[in-house]
């Protein structure tokens, strides 16, 4: 029987294919989280951490999802249409599975581990043991040896799969939208908040209805009010 054929990667990362763009295991015990979609306050953060936090088996408090930049992050082109959590959700899914497979199979190497007891690795919050015993490593104690460092690949069988519904801790069930305190609290910059050295402003005049024809305005006059750099007619 011939083996099944791989799936296909979805298209955030055939433009993105390298694991550490998307995930950094911190020093504190946190991983940061990097999607290439924007927050627009439609809560994607907080669906994108929970899918992430899922696949590579912790605990959701863990998770620090990271504002998008063109510096960092992956390019997943424009936000928009609602798919962000099919786009960004599904690359994430499948990277932060591969993430866990990478540590379980440093783990086993580290320790000499047969086939069998790989299998039975499990990740706990991402403490990585066998069945009950103590643990054996974690994301953590593992995150300077550069795992992360390859590209993602596309793979078939049951292994990469995500849990089965079923099993889901977090994917499907509520919790608190990471955006909201922030700006509960006033703490959330907005575009509106942005000042760059020399930064103007404008400010769009439109005619009264769509219907009516500009025929003449005293430009003169608004370019001799205090501070008018320049003024534009279109």
């Amino acid at each position: 029987m011939s083996e099944p054929a791989a799936t296909p990667l979805p298209t955030s990362l055939k433009a993105n294919p390298r694991l550490s763009q998307w995930l950094s295991f911190q020093a504190d015990g946190t991983v940061q989280v990097r999607p290439g979609k924007v927050d627009l306050g439609q809560g994607i953060s907080t669906a994108l951490a929970q899918i992430a936090a899922e696949a590579l088996g912790l605990d959701f408090h863990r998770i620090q999802m990271q504002g998008v930049s063109t510096a960092s992050s992956p390019n997943e082109g424009m936000t928009s249409g609602s798919l962000s959590v099919q786009d960004s959700g599904s690359a994430l899914r499948l990277v932060a599975a591969q993430a866990r497979l990478c540590f379980l199979d440093e783990i086993a190497r580290q320790h000499g581990l047969d086939t069998d007891q790989r299998a039975r690795l499990q990740v706990n919050d991402g403490q990585i043991s066998i069945d009950t015993a103590a643990p054996l490593g974690s994301y953590w104690t593992l995150s300077e040896l550069g795992l992360l460092e390859r590209d993602v690949v596309p793979q078939s069988g049951p292994h990469l799969a995500s849990k089965p519904t079923h099993l889901h801790r977090l994917v499907g069930t509520p919790v608190q939208r990471l955006d909201l305190p922030p700006k509960l609290t006033g703490q959330t910059a907005f575009i509106h908040d942005l000042r760059l050295p020399g930064m103007l402003f404008g400010r769009v005049l439109h005619v009264p209805s769509p219907s009516a024809e500009l025929l003449q305005v005293d430009l003169d006059a608004v370019k001799a009010l205090p501070d008018v750099i320049a003024t534009v007619r279109d």
